[in-house]
């Protein structure tokens, strides 16, 4: 992995798992798995738009400010 354009490959997983205390041998991780690869391929789509002077459609704005 790089720290300027990051990906996560299939055999990364259970070392990235055990990092932070999943069990890679569990039938929740053969689940979760293939969703973590999937939402990281969607990031890597959405880092790669230009999105300079795009004004963000709604601001959130907490009460009392």
């Amino acid at each position: 992995m790089t720290t300027q354009n990051p990906q996560v490959r299939a055999e990364d997983l259970p070392c990235l798992a055990r990092m932070v205390g999943l069990d890679p041998s569990s039938e929740h991780f053969a689940f979760i798995g293939p969703q973590i690869l999937a939402f990281h391929a969607a990031a890597a789509r959405l880092r790669e738009l230009d999105l300079r002077g795009v004004e963000p459609t709604v601001i959130y704005r907490p009460q009392g400010e």
